[in-house]
């Protein structure tokens, strides 16, 4: 055996496929295919069966006996299996060492079967593009199917056109991205000739159109080859490159660089278009390149001075070429737009966002006639939210009656059974209502807590849900005080002392009543009329001083005076090199962070009392963040450092979900900088969507005046070291298109603090001097203040960055 143990070193001493296929790989030209037959009917003592090509056409392991050994069986006359689409896509899965001798022995495999495969789109578990990565890979380190075709052609096995034309053929056919990438790589590794590539111009320039990036990279790159040599039918190429002028940046040049150099062998009808669509690029660079084509057809009199001024009046310049395209179509051909640092007599500002106003909704109170079709909605996703505050006011009512859940036993056999979490734990609290506990327990209500122990939800809601059982396992009945009367989550301070007063005599629930405390609407007009109702009915009234305090307002001062003194932490995790494993630094020194992450700091001093005790347990709500978001509706701030202590990083691929920043965006509470700081983390997130929430709910949420500027501008300041800025950048552009002098004004607040040489300040700076540039246009362009133009002055070179930054500067003066 190898000095490493699980090594062979002879195909004898292969005792498992995974070996055996090792071995094979690594020593090509010292075993017979007979031979490796031989071992492997030894290995799986007996040849393979039918139902082993089930295995392969889901599954490519090298730990399986895998396609070969069933191929080999067929050459061997011990299996015969029908060549359909199956056994074609199992073929993908050829074991790489055993690729290129069967493609020498196998005249059908090479004739037939391997075209036949070629055709095959593969699945999640066997596919080209996921099991072979020969073509970016050396020979000896990774052989498969690209680096064994090309072998093939080179040996006269197969046909070199045939192959290239198989794989333009699958390109052709509008395979995802994932899977169109094996072919690509494979074409880039043949190489086509520039005879080969000639006599496929059609093919080529029809793959420009394709959605697939590398496709068109692919196409763009043979036909430019193609140009320089002087053998590329141009026209055909005008007529198909529209789609790659609106891909990649580097193909949208290359094409630009085709057109320039065929001057005089397009229209210049066909060409007008072209310049559209490139002036339009988002990119400096691009549209500089298509001027200078407009520029060529100019001089060489393809096209008017006059043709070229109304599509550049129609397209939306970078502010780097505003002044160059100034230049070319003379003053006044561009369109209405003044010189840099012009601004117009007259002034056009852009009209005020009105977003619709918050409207608030009753909460609607459960029933015996609706339970039946609410809960089954809630069971789909058992969330602690409204609904489930309803369900529990409703079992602990005096209107309750266990016939009125009678139609939900299926439901809850099949939570209780099959369901975990939330579900089972909802489907356990329904049975307790319909029959007092688990089937064969001496305490009901031991049978109906065990459950909750192990659920991750707030101590409060956890205490609430016990007290309603206990209520249902003795057939007591009680109007919770805390069940909210509006879809905010809040409680209507009349409708708390009312229900308190149904109550009677009773004690009130001790969690049920912390949690009203902090539920109640000090603010609703009601309040008075509470306050008097207390005041009258107090030798009635259980716990009188405590909702004295909470109507009078001292409960919420107290619970905003704890909220205030939270804060949040960016702890940053330092970014490594790959190669030598160390920290990365700056140019000065400082380290380089890969991430961030948040901590509350001040949670766990000075909460005391049951209120502020609940509203500091803020990390206890993993599976489910809506029990926080109604634990205090009247501020957001509460909610914000509850999604920061329990959801940060959930999934990795993302800081918070987009549920998440849902339930952030329409929280009915008040706004304030630190939970402004989420909608910057929001508009930093690399999914749209929650940019899209992030930058919706700021443009809401400033224009209805319930987020101060002051505020949004500190509470981005506090999360920009942490975001990506070229995600800031897309969110700003989005938001622009909403309110365009929020975007502006907010982003000239935030330059001055970032770091120039962070990535992505070039394309953030790029899309504030044009929205800076269009503002200035319409008239409305704010004045730069001292700081940013300070800030701006630093920037030195020929970077975009600084191009940009310059650019801008100019502009103010």
């Amino acid at each position: 055996m190898s000095t490493i143990r699980w090594l062979p070193d002879t195909l004898d001493e292969c005792m498992d496929f995974w070996r055996l296929h090792l071995w094979v790989r690594q020593h090509p030209g010292l075993w017979t295919l007979d031979q490796v037959y031989a071992r492997m009917l030894e290995i799986n003592d007996g040849p393979p069966t039918d139902a082993d090509l089930a295995v392969s056409t889901r599954l490519s392991d090298p730990w399986m006996d895998g396609i070969g050994f069933l191929r080999l069986a067929e050459l061997k006359g011990d299996l015969a299996l029908e060549h359909d689409e199956r056994f074609l896509t199992a073929l993908i899965g050829l074991e790489p060492g055993l690729q290129l001798p069967l493609m020498r022995a196998d005249r059908e495999l090479r004739e037939e079967l391997v075209w036949g495969m070629l055709r095959q789109e593969g699945n999640r578990g066997v596919s080209l593009s996921s099991s072979d990565r020969s073509a970016t890979m050396g020979s000896g380190r990774a052989p498969g199917w690209s680096r064994t075709l090309a072998a093939c052609a080179d040996e006269g096995l197969i046909d070199r056109d045939r192959l290239i034309d198989a794989l333009l053929d699958m390109l052709a056919a509008d395979l995802p991205s994932a899977r169109a990438g094996w072919h690509s790589r494979t074409l880039r590794l043949l190489a086509m000739t520039l005879d080969e590539a000639e006599a496929r111009q059609g093919a080529l320039c029809a793959l420009m159109s394709s959605p697939v990036g590398p496709t068109v990279t692919l196409a763009v790159r043979q036909l430019t080859a193609l140009s320089k040599a002087g053998r590329l039918d141009l026209e055909l190429f005008a007529r198909s490159c529209e789609g790659a002028l609106m891909g990649s940046k580097a193909n949208a040049l290359r094409v630009l660089g085709v057109l320039r150099d065929g001057l005089g062998a397009v229209e210049g009808t066909d060409l007008e278009p072209l310049l559209g669509v490139a002036l339009s690029f988002p990119d400096a660079q691009v549209q500089r390149a298509a001027l200078g084509l407009a520029r060529d057809n100019v001089t060489a009199s393809l096209l008017t001075r006059e043709s070229v001024a109304a599509i550049v009046r129609l397209a939306d310049l970078d502010p780097l070429v505003v002044p160059e395209a100034r230049e070319f179509v003379s003053v006044g051909a561009v369109g209405d737009r003044p010189d840099p640092g012009l601004v117009p007599e007259t002034r056009d500002e852009p009209g005020s966002f009105l977003p619709p106003p918050r409207e608030v909704g009753d909460l609607v109170p459960m029933s015996a006639e609706d339970v039946v079709g609410r809960v089954g909605v809630l069971a789909e996703k058992a969330q602690m939210g409204l609904e489930y505050e309803a369900l529990l006011a409703f079992l602990a009512s005096p209107e309750f009656t266990p016939d009125a859940l009678e139609p939900l036993r299926p439901l809850v056999r099949h939570l209780t059974t099959r369901r975990f979490g939330y579900e089972r734990m909802l489907g356990s609290l329904l049975q307790i209502a319909l029959d007092g506990g688990g089937e064969g327990a001496e305490n009901p209500l031991a049978a109906g807590t065990a459950w909750l122990e192990s659920e991750n939800m707030p101590t409060l809601l956890r205490e609430r849900i016990i007290e309603v059982v206990g209520l249902v396992e003795c057939g007591r009945r009680y109007r919770l005080l805390a069940t909210p009367t509006d879809d905010r989550g809040a409680v209507n301070p009349l409708t708390l002392v009312r229900r308190a007063l149904d109550n009677g005599d009773a004690a009130p629930l001790p969690a049920d009543l912390t949690q009203a405390l902090l539920r109640v609407d000090v603010e609703h007009p009601d309040c008075a009329a509470a306050l008097a109702l207390v005041e009258e009915q107090e030798a009635e009234l259980p716990a009188a001083a405590r909702i004295r305090l909470a109507l009078t307002g001292a409960v919420r001062r107290r619970a905003e005076g704890y909220l205030s003194s939270l804060s949040v932490a960016w702890e940053g995790h330092p970014a490594y090199e790959s190669r030598s494993g160390k920290p990365k630094v700056a140019r000065d020194g400082s380290p380089v962070y890969a991430f961030f992450t948040p901590r509350v700091v001040g949670a766990d001093t000075g909460a005391t009392g049951p209120e502020l005790g609940a509203l500091a347990d803020i990390a206890s709500a993993s599976g489910d963040f809506t029990a926080h978001r109604y634990l205090y509706p009247a501020s957001v701030r509460h909610f914000a450092v509850c999604l920061i202590a329990s959801q940060w990083y959930v999934l990795d691929s993302t800081q918070l979900t987009a549920d998440c920043y849902r339930a952030l965006c329409e929280h009915g509470g008040r706004w304030d900088s630190l939970s402004a700081g989420l909608l910057g983390q929001a508009m930093g997130e690399r999914e749209v969507e929650s940019r899209a929430l992030g930058v919706e709910a700021l443009a809401a949420l400033v224009a209805r005046g319930d987020l101060a500027f002051d505020q949004a501008v500190a509470g981005f300041e506090a999360v920009a070291h942490t975001v990506k800025l070229n995600r800031w950048a897309q969110a700003f552009q989005d938001l622009g298109n909403v309110d365009p002098r929020l975007a502006l004004d907010l982003a000239l607040a935030l330059l001055p603090g970032l770091e120039r040489g962070r990535t992505g300040i070039g394309q953030l700076l790029g899309v504030v001097t044009a929205q800076y540039a269009r503002a200035q246009a319409e008239g409305w362009a704010p004045p730069l203040g001292e700081d940013l133009v300070g800030w701006l002055g630093l920037f030195r070179g020929s970077s975009q960055a600084a191009k940009y930054a310059r650019t801008l500067k100019e502009m103010s003066q």
